[in-house]
């Protein structure tokens, strides 16, 4: 009787490190979609850079480009709008004046000025 007194709480023992096992594994296959995700985001992020005040998505079939307001804040790409040498995005509403466009720098000044 001293032995099938001393199984009881073996066998308990087991269960509950069966329990926890199985509680791990089911962590563990929980985890692997966001795993997934987030190397997935991490490559997206490893192919995008900033150029212009603008994010390009390097070898893309569209590679921009897209809004660095709405990448920043949302991680969300949103493709910008052309008009002239300015790019717009409809989501943030935000504006880029794109440089080169017609031969200026980015350090040229886009905006008239009044003589003083």
């Amino acid at each position: 009787m001293a032995v099938a007194g001393q199984m009881i709480p073996l066998q308990q023992q087991i269960l509950e490190v069966q329990r926890q096992a199985l509680e791990q594994v089911e962590e563990l296959r929980d985890a692997r979609p966001e795993i997934a995700r987030l190397k997935d985001d991490k490559a997206l992020e490893e192919s995008l850079s900033v150029r212009d005040q603008v994010i390009w998505w390097d070898g893309a079939r569209i590679a921009g480009p897209f809004c660095a307001t709405c990448w920043g804040l949302h991680r969300k790409l949103i493709l910008m709008e052309e008009t002239g040498p300015t790019r717009h995005c409809h989501s943030c509403k935000s504006s880029r004046w794109m440089p080169g466009q017609s031969g200026e720098s980015y350090y040229d000044d886009p905006l008239p000025r009044d003589p003083v």
